[in-house]
């Protein structure tokens, strides 16, 4: 942290002192990115989308060490992205989790495709032109899966690694009670930190409520054989199942509303700007909602994977894999109980998507 810097205007549009820590420029960023966005901000949404873009802006430097080291030694000139700066509208696309949780869960598939699929109609002419006979769909249908289930695996394997590396922090010592307190004093101060990104608090709470079901699943076949293994089995099919029906509800919902705000436009019918307004908040919500749910499965999904190649690794001792759920147990129980900040502001989409979800 510096003491000192040549130019603090990056400092001043985040409003957070020169020493500032990393979480406390995570959290004014998080705060003033929500309250700045476009979209909440329609009566003045040019001057909203300046603002965001020097939000963002100041937050790509100052959120990166090395950059942020620069800045304060050569000011702005000297401290320009390798890539340039990002277009702060892909805040958005980093919706849940963005970068923080990368190491968790790796990159949410399911957003990248709706992004890709909402603005390609170019490769969409070209993908009807090879799509010509059914032959050809099968061929080109068989070749996406193919790629898409290489791309998960080497993403569960990486992941695995990770997830080994990081209970290997306890699971490589005696164990003993300071061992564990220090232990779970890093997870709680990581998942304090992680809880600051965009969903951070919902996400910490799929990942924790996912490790411990693995963990006793894992523990409970150990002490009855083939009875916990059975019973661990059949709970984990029917919260897939659930979350599957639930996945589907949502994503019927958004089209639904989606499809409500079209007719409006369409037949012009006689609704005021404020009515007009409340039926895109509306379909905002859904969208989100059916977005975090689909999101939330895929992560769901992923990670039971990454337990399993964690936990039931035969070319690991048995006794080694115990202590590896057992310190899932411990990182599980941390994420699980992680609290939202209560600031509204921070928690705008959040509050948004909560309504959603329980209406």
């Amino acid at each position: 942290m510096a003491t000192t810097t040549v130019d603090k205007e990056y400092y001043e549009i985040l409003g957070v002192a020169i020493d500032a820590d990393e979480l406390t420029i995570k959290k004014a960023y998080r705060k003033l990115a929500i309250q700045y966005h476009p979209d909440k901000n329609r009566e003045n949404p040019e001057e909203a989308k300046a603002q965001f873009q020097k939000i963002g802006e100041a937050y790509q430097v100052l959120g990166d060490p090395e950059l942020r080291k620069k800045y304060d030694t050569y000011g702005k000139e000297g401290a320009v992205p390798e890539m340039g700066f990002q277009d702060a509208q892909l805040f958005f696309e980093n919706l849940f989790g963005g970068e923080s949780f990368k190491d968790y869960i790796g990159e949410i598939t399911l957003l990248k495709e709706l992004i890709k699929m909402m603005g390609d109609e170019a490769d969409e002419k070209t993908k009807r032109a090879v799509e010509d006979t059914e032959e050809s769909k099968k061929v080109l249908q068989k070749q996406q899966d193919e790629t898409r289930n290489q791309e998960m695996e080497v993403r569960i394997e990486k992941l695995a690694r990770y997830l080994t590396d990081k209970l290997s922090v306890w699971t490589e010592t005696d164990k003993d009670e300071g061992v564990t307190e220090a232990f779970k004093m890093k997870m709680t101060l990581e998942a304090e930190n992680l809880k600051m990104a965009s969903f951070g608090a919902e996400m910490l709470h799929a990942i924790g409520g996912i490790y411990i079901q693995k963990a006793n699943n894992f523990i409970r076949s150990l002490r009855y054989y083939m009875a916990g293994s059975i019973w661990g089995a059949l709970c984990e099919k029917g919260t897939v199942i659930k979350d599957t029906w639930y996945t589907i509800r949502s994503a019927l919902d958004a089209h639904t509303a989606a499809e409500s705000i079209a007719k409006a436009e369409s037949e012009q019918e006689n609704m005021t700007e404020a009515e007009m307004a409340e039926l895109q908040k509306n379909m905002t919500g859904k969208v989100l909602a059916a977005s975090w749910r689909g999101a939330r499965f895929e992560i769901q999904h992923v990670l039971r994977q990454v337990c399993d190649k964690v936990l039931y690794d035969k070319t690991v001792p048995k006794e080694k894999r115990k202590d590896r759920a057992q310190a899932l147990l411990i990182v599980g129980d941390i994420f699980s109980k992680v609290e939202p900040d209560k600031d509204s502001e921070t928690r705008f989409l959040e509050t948004l998507v909560e309504e959603h979800m329980s209406s």
